[in-house]
């Protein structure tokens, strides 16, 4: 996916989420200062733990993760396993969907840009003429 303008400022596309796990640490340092604030019967921390949470949220941006381009890679390398698998089976109206799938997901790579080809070519041929 290209990059694209919103608001100001120019987005990647995929895996521009940032990285995860410094959010996740955000989250745990919330828990914890809630739970300093009932023990200690201290209502205040709980404002410093949405202040880490925001910290360490806004930080996460900053990081490039690469978890989102990680999730939509493997979505693709599964629906290309199951169009591969159907194409062997003989389904071919299953085949192409699996690739349409695949295809929103990310790039289909060379090796099965045949396959990609003449499931494009069965769909032509099967459709009717309005």
């Amino acid at each position: 996916m290209k990059g694209f303008k919103r608001y100001g400022g120019e987005f990647g596309g995929k895996g521009s989420g940032g990285n995860n796990s410094l959010g996740l640490i955000g989250v745990l340092a919330l828990l914890m200062s809630i739970g300093y604030a009932i023990l200690n019967r201290s209502p205040g921390w709980i404002v410093v733990g949405f202040l880490l949470l925001f910290g360490f949220t806004v930080a996460s941006t900053l990081f490039s993760g690469g978890e989102t381009t990680r999730l939509f890679a493997q979505r693709r390398d599964k629906y290309l396993r199951q169009a591969r698998q159907a194409w062997v089976d003989g389904d071919s109206l299953k085949a192409a969907e699996c690739l349409a799938k695949a295809r929103l997901n990310g790039v289909i790579p060379d090796s099965d840009r045949e396959l990609a080809d003449a499931c494009e070519r069965l769909q032509r041929q099967h459709r009717r003429p309005k």
